[in-house]
């Protein structure tokens, strides 16, 4: 029995059972702080490209807004912005963050719709933002009609 009361190399087996899982975890943690990261900023971006589009209805400038978005939160040159232009009778604006982040556990992508063994993977934001009624241009609107009189376009008789 000499055997077992000789426990010599019971702590080396300990570390290289328990080091890969103590890896694989925190990997685990940094992916998914960059994830969360890269996820902020281009929910940001996208907010920032519909809101200028909503509130100015031009399209090159939201696209501008969340491009600097991206520039200012280091999402990279990997990212695109798109943003729906107002028309007749359009009452949201979708802005839209195409983007690749990188996946440093293994595995991971797989959770993310890539395959497990990628090393990048493609995620997108969408935001819409309700249209201000300048930018809508309607052609139907009702006329104008006096409570008084009921003539249309004011109480010119």
């Amino acid at each position: 029995m000499k055997f077992l009361k000789n426990q010599r190399g019971t702590v080396l087996l300990e570390f290289a059972v328990m080091f890969p899982i103590y890896i694989a975890v925190l990997l685990g943690i940094i992916n998914l702080a960059l994830l969360l990261n890269n996820s902020i900023v281009a929910q940001a971006a996208s907010r920032d490209a519909a809101n200028a589009v909503a509130v100015t209805g031009n399209v090159s400038k939201g696209i501008q807004k969340g491009r600097e978005t991206i520039d200012i939160g280091g999402l990279g040159g990997n990212a695109t912005v798109s943003v729906d232009t107002p028309g007749v009778g359009v009452d949201r604006v979708n802005g839209t963050v195409n983007y690749q982040t990188p996946v440093v556990a293994p595995g991971v992508g797989f959770f993310l719709g890539g395959k497990p063994w990628d090393n990048q993977v493609t995620l997108r934001e969408q935001t819409s933002y309700y249209v201000e009624y300048r930018n809508r241009t309607h052609y139907n609107r009702p006329t104008a009609t006096c409570v008084s009189c009921s003539c249309s376009g004011g109480c010119g008789n």
